[in-house]
């Protein structure tokens, strides 16, 4: 009997930290950039949010989408922009990190099919503590959403004028 108080004990335990494990990390701003018919990759961009007392990192994305799916970061390297993958991406305790172009981001590498935007890809995130998080970002076009305020031409100004 001792045994099997211990077996749902521990069981209980297993349950209740996986539960809490899936409710410490979200995604907000989930989305897939959209790119010609043929172009074999892409990136995913999105904001992690850790609501957890314990750093957590991003180590693995997994989907159907790509036959490879890449955790990379953009630095700068004698005066030049470089692209390199990287093992984990980190989320402190109470804190956010946002992939970004430019900064960090997911690469789409050997796209399976072609991507529009308003279509939606399933993607599987897994930590290292663990738990996973399933997502469906929307595929939005290149520019959509990347202008930002202070890039946008003032209320006078007319595009004639440039001629």
């Amino acid at each position: 009997m001792k045994t099997l108080s211990k077996l749902l004990v521990l069981f209980a335990l297993i349950t209740s930290s996986a539960f809490l494990f899936a409710n410490t990390i979200s995604v907000e701003n989930a989305y897939v950039r959209e790119v010609p018919p043929g172009v074999p990759t892409s990136a995913l961009f999105l904001t992690l949010k850790n609501t957890s007392n314990t750093d957590i990192a991003l180590i693995k994305v997994n989907g159907d989408i790509a036959k490879n799916i890449e955790l990379h970061e953009h630095v700068h390297k004698d005066g030049m922009m470089e692209m390199r993958q990287v093992d984990k991406i980190n989320v402190v305790a109470k804190g956010t990190t946002e992939l970004k172009p430019g900064g960090f981001h997911i690469m789409l590498i050997g796209l399976t099919k072609s991507i529009k935007a308003g279509d939606q890809v399933k993607l599987t995130l897994k930590f290292d503590n663990g738990s996973k998080l399933t997502i469906k970002p929307t595929v939005k076009k290149v520019m959509q959403g990347m202008m930002k305020q202070d890039m946008k031409m003032p209320k006078n100004h007319k595009m004639d004028s440039m001629k």
